[in-house]
């Protein structure tokens, strides 16, 4: 069975548009029906350990003896951070319109505990992605779960058609090493207004376990926001309106309003910050109390995926 101890694999930024090939036919198949590799490096990622699969390539399109002829994988385990998959499998024809077939369950490898699940069908150009998490909150006083529904563009400017994102008292440091632990519930939304009109998100968070930066908590205690973008352009992005309730352990701690424009790679905010108090956000800002106006200019950055 081929094997390897560690790969790495390097991204850089995609050259122009990616595009839809007219088939995914192999000129020859390939089977490897036990892969293993022992740590898998995507730039600065956390790494890919113990991952164990296997692989069915298929040769032709089989559209001569009018089969059906598609791709698998088979991914009977592999860990990433704070999480273990297992019984990952995926389907993807060999013709148009290319019909995906996928999904994996997970579990969390420390606490709190959580399991989940995804399922991906449909086109490869516009295929559904179902998703669902259940667990326990920070300190395990409260069921967690989180629930998302997303249609999934990824030959689109935006990869995105539509969101649903419910989450209820979850804690994102049990999903990820680098993450302040939380217990987040509230939703997310992004909704096509009509057909190329452009895309609105919706955001409205409540974070029951504020703290400091230092403590390893997120100093927010609720974030409401709303936003727009061109369904055709990842370079503009429109925030018609957010505010963020900051708190600390001695309660609120601050509030942020206020709107913006991300436009081909400069961010504008026009701000309004009252009462902030940046001592309950980390122990080494100073104390003081903050209010008035806050205008930031930004560029330099692009957006890509």
């Amino acid at each position: 069975a081929p094997q390897a101890r560690v790969g790495r694999v390097r991204t850089a930024p995609a050259q122009g548009p990616a595009s839809l090939p007219r088939s995914r036919a192999l000129p020859i198949a390939l089977e490897v029906p036990a892969l293993a590799l022992g740590t898998v490096r995507v730039d600065a990622w956390q790494p890919v350990r113990n991952l164990r699969a296997a692989v069915h390539l298929q040769a032709g399109s089989g559209e001569a003896r009018g089969a059906r002829v598609q791709h698998r994988i088979e991914g009977r385990t592999f860990q990433w951070d704070k999480t273990e998959a297992r019984d990952g499998r995926a389907r993807l024809d060999v013709q148009p319109p290319f019909h995906l077939q996928a999904s994996v369950q997970a579990a969390g490898t420390g606490a709190p505990a959580w399991q989940a699940r995804a399922d991906a069908d449909g086109p490869l150009a516009a295929f559904t992605l179902k998703a669902w998490l259940r667990g326990l909150s920070a300190g395990g006083r409260e069921l967690a779960a989180g629930d998302v529904t997303a249609q999934v563009r990824p030959f689109e400017p935006w990869p995105l058609g539509e969101l649903d994102l419910h989450t209820r008292a979850l804690d994102l440091s049990a999903l990820a090493s680098r993450a302040p632990q939380t217990r987040l519930s509230g939703h997310a939304t992004l909704r096509p207004r009509a057909a190329g009109q452009p895309l609105q998100v919706t955001l409205d968070f409540d974070n029951l376990l504020p703290g400091r930066l230092d403590e390893r908590r997120l100093p927010v205690r609720a974030l409401q926001a709303s936003l727009r973008a061109p369904s055709t352009d990842i370079e503009q992005v429109q925030a018609t309106g957010f505010e963020g309730v900051f708190a600390g352990p001695s309660g609120e701690a601050g509030r942020w309003r206020g709107s913006g424009m991300w436009r081909d790679g400069a961010l504008s905010l026009d701000t309004q910050l009252s009462g902030l108090r940046p001592q309950e956000l980390a122990h080494r800002a100073p104390a003081m109390r903050v209010s008035g106006q806050l205008q930031l200019l930004a560029g330099g950055a692009q957006l890509s995926r």
